[in-house]
């Protein structure tokens, strides 16, 4: 799910070799808010702090290539999330809404008046997506107060449902918006920020061919730049971890402090389980893979990938879930995340299944009884079962 409001929240950054150009930054605040109330105003190369004082607020930045940045709240809120784009050398100035960010008003170059019209073109599938997003919200909200199993359970089953039924659809539509809105502005950099997102993006696996074309399309300037070059990466990435391709080589620490090499169970085939302890439907498949395990390992190898951030909840989930009779693997112990970047692993859970001769033969996002009958089947007739 993280990943899925990436494509409406998630702020991007670029880099390049071009000279730097001092860029103001000011705002005035539409209500009032005491002195010395601090906003976080980022790009992902840089986070600053501004502090309000008398009602407006200045910032300068270094600017080198047309830049997304946001704009919010210290504290996580919804409504108090800006994202608006800045040029090199052009002033932004922001008449700021203090309770609903998303009705301020920008003054900047030319980056976001493009970035405006895009915004009118998705107005209102995002008041759609506003409202959906908000009762998601309110049912995790519960689901997490709620101390009786079962009623955890139904309020898991609500929001499963609005995920799938009400928020997937928005955003699906949502990146056809935007990929139709990359083909009428590919001199522009809001397009190849928008093909960032929807190139990470799990909905937007379905429409790669696309985004490939769209990329080629873009003028060279933009291609060469460091976001287009992020994009161009993330293009690369997927074709290389696709179906037909030659797995990846790691080399990892597992939990036991045991060095796990892809290449070294070559003649085996292996089951790549993508998971972390927070994430619900990768917990729910742990029942197969045991009986996956029991029935046919040796032939088949299980490697756990957790993106868990902390190593103890990991270590107490091996335990608590007993599944640490398969390889288990800590991208934060490893202190490297480049296998979940090289398998095009955004949200979890992710399954990939490798054949004896180090290729990828079949791969699952998400969970659910249909993505385990078609894992099931093929390991039934690989291994003649």
């Amino acid at each position: 799910m993280k990943n899925l409001l990436f494509l409406f929240y998630f702020p991007l950054f670029i880099l390049s070799k071009s000279q730097v150009v001092k860029t103001a930054i000011t705002g005035k605040i539409n209500g009032s808010v005491p002195d010395n109330t601090k906003l976080l105003v980022y790009d992902r190369e840089k986070t600053d702090t501004i502090i309000i004082r008398k009602n407006t607020f200045t910032l300068n930045r270094d600017i080198k290539y047309p830049t997304e940045i946001t704009l919010r709240s210290l504290i996580y809120d919804q409504k108090k999330f800006l994202t608006f784009y800045s040029d090199p050398g052009i002033s932004t100035y922001i008449d700021l809404d203090i309770d609903d960010f998303s009705q301020s008003k920008v003054k900047s170059g030319k980056s976001e008046k493009v970035n405006e019209l895009l915004k009118e073109k998705t107005k209102e599938i995002r008041a759609n997506f506003k409202e959906a997003y908000a009762e998601f919200q309110y049912n995790i909200k519960l689901r997490n107060e709620a101390t009786d199993s079962i009623k955890k359970r139904q309020f898991q089953l609500v929001i499963d449902s609005l995920e799938e039924k009400v928020l997937e659809p928005i955003y699906v539509k949502q990146t056809l918006l935007w990929l139709d809105f990359v083909k009428d502005n590919p001199q522009s950099f809001v397009s190849v920020y928008r093909l960032l997102t929807t190139t990470k993006s799990r909905i937007g696996l379905p429409f790669m061919d696309q985004q490939q074309k769209l990329y080629n399309q873009l003028n060279d300037k933009i291609k060469k730049s460091p976001v287009g070059l992020m994009v161009k990466e993330n293009l690369r990435n997927y074709s290389e971890s696709n179906i037909g391709a030659k797995a990846p080589d790691f080399s990892l620490k597992d939990y036991e402090n045991k060095n796990i090499k892809l290449s070294d169970f070559k003649g085996k085939y292996v089951l790549l389980d993508f998971w972390a302890s927070w994430c619900i439907p990768c917990l729910e498949d742990f029942p197969a893979l045991k009986e996956y395990y029991q029935k046919y390992n040796p032939g088949l190898e299980i490697i756990g990938i957790s993106r868990d951030e902390d190593p103890e909840k990991w270590r107490r989930a091996l335990t608590k879930y007993e599944v640490n009779h398969w390889k288990q693997i800590s991208l934060a112990e490893n202190k490297n995340k480049s296998v979940e970047k090289n398998y095009f692993v955004s949200a979890i859970p992710v399954k990939v299944l490798i054949n004896p001769e180090g290729k990828i033969i079949a791969r699952w996002r998400g969970s659910g009884k249909e993505n385990s009958k078609e894992l099931e089947d093929l390991l039934k007739r690989f291994f003649h079962d």
